[in-house]
């Protein structure tokens, strides 16, 4: 009998040294293991890891967060990009108009500039015809004393001739024979008789 006892304190000696020195125990959880209550320990370190996992930051918070920053840069940049259209449009549309304007005000300024050369142009022409109109009166009105031997004058003669409504033939004949007839005495007289015929002077 007392071998026995001797057995079983031996036993109990060597379970208990057992988990304290291999299995890392203490006195309680070694008891704990010999009643079958072993497994609260590992419960409540579980329990507590779990907690401490859930209390934990996230892996995925910076992803998150990233996310989130290019998200909003994107969101930026689109405003930025629509303010810079809206405001380039803007500007082209201006320089369109103040193009157009200023086309205007050129066409404006040339077409007066034409009418004014047109109406000095007209104003030249019509001076010119007066000029000529009352030139060719002055002649017509001296051909009388012009076609005569004592008031004859071959220059004026002669313009006489190229101002006069008759064919250019005709002037070129006479302008030959009044030519003629500037130093020749003798043919005056028939030549100023021939340009009074063809002009209806007689």
């Amino acid at each position: 009998m007392r071998a026995i006892l001797i057995l079983v304190v031996l036993a109990v000696l060597g379970f208990f040294g057992y988990q304290y020195a291999v299995e890392g125990r203490s006195l309680g959880e070694a008891v704990g293991v010999l009643t079958g209550d072993a497994a609260a320990p590992d419960t409540a370190e579980a329990t507590e890891d779990a907690t401490a996992e859930e209390e934990a930051p996230s892996d995925d918070a910076p992803a998150e967060e990233a996310a989130d920053d290019a998200a909003a840069a994107v969101d930026e940049a689109t405003d930025d990009a629509a303010i810079a259209v809206d405001e380039a449009t803007d500007d082209a549309a201006a320089a369109v108009d103040e193009a157009t304007d200023d086309a205007a005000a050129a066409i404006d300024e040339a077409t007066d500039a034409l009418d004014e050369a047109a109406d000095a142009a007209a104003a030249s022409t019509d001076q010119a015809a007066d000029a000529a109109a009352d030139a060719g009166d002055d002649l017509m009105t001296g051909a009388s004393e012009l076609l005569t031997v004592d008031g004859f004058d071959a220059d004026r003669v002669i313009e006489l001739v190229e101002g006069a409504d008759i064919p250019d033939l005709q002037k070129t004949t006479l302008t030959t024979a009044i030519n003629s007839a500037r130093d020749n005495p003798e043919l005056l007289q028939p030549v100023l008789d021939r340009v009074k015929q063809v002009m209806g002077l007689e």
